[in-house]
């Protein structure tokens, strides 16, 4: 099973995948390096969002 389930134009495959990798900007045709950079952008998004978490939460805070 893919782990993606994606339809029309944003079902397509990167080029030269062997239809393994949905087509990206960065032109990535290997899945294991597909991987690697989603998990590296994952790993930045947390850092900037967890870095500027405020150290106490309130309702406060929030609003």
């Amino acid at each position: 099973m893919s782990r993606y389930d994606i339809t029309g134009s944003e079902g397509e495959y990167q080029p030269g995948s062997d239809n393994k990798v949905l087509r990206n900007l960065p032109g990535i045709t290997d899945p294991e390096e597909m991987n690697i950079a989603e998990t590296d952008l994952l790993e930045e998004l947390y850092l900037q969002v967890f870095d500027n978490f405020p150290e106490e939460l309130t309702f406060e805070t929030l609003c």
